[in-house]
């Protein structure tokens, strides 16, 4: 039998996810929190094969309540459950650890079906994210050509190692500008890290080494 803990701000949620699996053969629900910190006491007391959380809720939520459960509970499964379909959350929730990332709009049977499956070892998600999660894979990655005259320019600077204050200082603008620029370049250019950047630029001969990562 699979235990688990049901971690959401919304006691209809909590109490509508025991009446759904209170006679489920595999799955039985053995405690239940409004919030994260609540959600840890609970793990450090309660034997818990699965975490199903909301990934908005008030005080520890969202990423960090999953890199939490993740350092502290390695042997746990974590799946989201939430009302938000976008992709960049779903990237970052399962980033931080979760294995899987379940939609509220999801039908009973196939809750169910998908919540067995990650306790079982694998990786679920909604199949709405994960089709933008393939379509955003195919998508074929900006040049750097396709940035502002600015961005360019912060995009080689970075790429040969300065900081953002040294930009700053060395464009003539704030440390906030050169963070926004920053920030939009990495988004439009697909990149998750430095590192991401700096291999590109490695490529396109904006720079001599690839950084070890």
């Amino acid at each position: 039998m699979t235990r688990l803990l049901i971690v959401d701000d919304h006691l209809l949620v909590r109490e509508g996810l025991r009446r759904l699996l209170e006679h489920h053969p595999t799955l039985s629900v053995v405690a239940d929190a409004a919030d994260g910190n609540a959600a840890l006491a609970l793990l450090r007391t309660t034997g818990v094969d699965l975490v199903v959380v909301d990934m908005a809720m008030p005080g520890l939520s969202d990423v960090n309540l999953i890199t939490r459960i993740r350092a502290y509970h390695p042997g746990v499964r974590i799946a989201v459950l939430t009302l938000n379909h976008r992709l960049a959350m779903a990237q970052r929730a399962l980033n931080a650890g979760a294995d899987g990332y379940l939609t509220k709009d999801m039908g009973a049977e196939e809750l169910t079906t998908s919540l067995v499956r990650v306790a079982s070892g694998e990786r679920v998600i909604s199949h709405l994210v994960a089709e933008a999660l393939a379509l955003e894979a195919l998508s074929p990655k900006a040049s750097h050509e396709a940035l502002s005259a600015r961005e360019q320019e912060v995009l080689e600077l970075l790429a040969t190692g300065e900081s953002v204050g040294a930009i700053a200082t060395r464009l003539g603008i704030s440390h906030k500008t050169v963070s926004s620029h920053k920030a939009n370049l990495m988004f439009k250019m697909g990149f998750h890290s430095v590192a991401d950047l700096v291999c590109y630029a490695l490529e396109r001969g904006l720079r001599d080494t690839c950084p070890s990562v």
